[in-house]
């Protein structure tokens, strides 16, 4: 039997226990409003727990008598999970941080159900086409040009010009802007070069010449201008002796220089073997504070008036995909045959993808309404029926397939080496 007095001892330490519960849970007592409620040990543990973890095979920490499952493992200076059971995304402190921060490649995108079809109906129609078909496509599109044009600008600029038989049609031409970097009127609004767009394509194209010693500081107006995150150069500076385009980039990492009042600095040199050497040059004009970065992409694989791998060029379309989505220039040396070749298959797999039906020759005609003697040989031509269909093939691999493109390989190499 206890006393009295005892039962109000146990009693008033009841009370005081609740109240103190109170005072941590509910943040209560003379505790600032705002400040955060200070945590027991047992604050970490499962509603319903006792002393100990229920037994679920889970350890538990004995560091502050708190729960594995519920302490949140910090790095130095690092903010604590809002969710405790959920582990930081940084990586801990000693850990792989290489391993952590690695990104998982993303897979391909999904074909949509329209692009399935336009792809399935581009393979049908052409994997078994013939050589001789192609000549005759070839043969009756060779000398297409648009109906009505004009090249003004292309005729009092004779002295800008690279080729004085590749002309510059006004309607499409680049006109360059002298609102920046101190230009004039009398610096000319010229250049060799024309926008290249077609309905269904969301990416533009500027086709262009190789630049020339006194059109260097035009082409840099040109790309801070339009504010192009990619230059595709698809020649090498000299080729049998003659020159083809001019230097016209600091070629060395860390180099730079001024081109009239544009300044170019080569930020980073990268060598992918066998496809292209990749600078990032930064693009600045005379009082103009900011600058704009862009990636050229030489490659010197691809000989004049001519094919080369298909593989190559995907290759290529994959370094031009990287830099995003503003307007890509391409040239070559007249910036028609290797660079309107590049495009058409741009053109060609893009119009595919969106799900548009769409034909060489429909290219074709639509690439030279832009920018005049586009596609400048029959083997380009061919080129660019086996570079997409190679491309399909991989997206759409089977034995069928692939048996039948090789099969259109041999019969153009044999065809194209019979050629004189």
């Amino acid at each position: 039997m206890q006393l009295p007095g005892t039962m109000a001892l146990i009693q008033a330490k009841k009370n005081q226990k609740d109240k103190k519960r109170n005072r941590v849970t509910r943040g209560g007592g003379s505790r600032d409003s705002s400040e955060e409620p200070a945590q027991s040990p047992s604050s970490h543990r499962r509603k319903g727990g006792s002393g100990e973890e229920k037994r679920s095979g889970k350890k538990r920490s004995r560091e502050g008598g708190q729960d594995a499952t519920h302490t949140v493992a910090t790095t130095e200076g690092e903010e604590p999970s809002n969710n405790p059971g959920k582990q930081s995304d940084r990586p801990k402190k000693g850990g792989n941080s290489k391993d952590a921060a690695r990104k998982k490649p993303k897979p391909p995108p999904k074909l949509s159900a329209e692009a399935e079809g336009a792809i399935d109906r581009f393979l049908g129609r052409y994997l078994k086409v013939s050589v001789e078909a192609l000549h005759d496509e070839w043969v009756g599109l060779k000398l297409y040009a648009p109906p009505s044009t004009k090249a003004d600008a292309h005729a009092r600029n004779l002295g800008k010009n690279r080729y004085q038989d590749i002309i510059c049609w006004d309607e499409t031409r680049v006109i360059l802007k002298t609102d920046y970097g101190n230009y004039t009127a009398a610096d000319g609004d010229y250049i060799h070069a024309n926008w290249i767009t077609m309905p269904d394509v969301d990416r533009k194209y500027i086709a262009t010449q190789g630049p020339k010693q006194d059109t260097i500081e035009d082409f840099w107006r040109m790309v801070f201008q339009e504010n192009s995150s990619c230059v595709l150069c698809v020649t090498d500076l000299l080729e049998g002796g003659v020159e083809k385009c001019c230097q016209y980039w600091p070629e060395k990492q860390g180099s730079y220089q001024n081109y009239g009042k544009m300044f170019v600095n080569n930020k980073k040199v990268e060598t992918q073997e066998g496809v292209a050497t990749v600078y990032t040059l930064e693009i600045l004009p005379d009082s103009c504070s900011n600058s704009i970065i862009t990636k050229l992409v030489h490659c010197t694989n691809w000989p004049d008036k001519s094919a080369t791998s298909g593989r190559l060029v995907n290759k290529l379309r994959v370094q031009v995909k990287e830099t995003g989505t503003t307007p890509c220039i391409v040239h070559c040396s007249a910036g028609v045959g290797r660079t309107g070749t590049f495009i058409a298959i741009e053109l060609v797999i893009a119009k595919l993808l969106k799900g548009r039906d769409v034909t060489v020759p429909e290219v074709f005609t639509q690439l030279r309404q832009c920018r005049a003697s586009s596609i400048q040989s029959e083997q380009q031509y061919m080129f660019i029926y086996t570079t997409v269909l190679d491309y399909l093939a991989a997206k759409k691999p089977s034995e069928t397939t692939r048996a039948s493109l090789n099969l259109l390989y041999d019969q153009i190499a044999k065809y194209v080496d019979q050629q004189p």
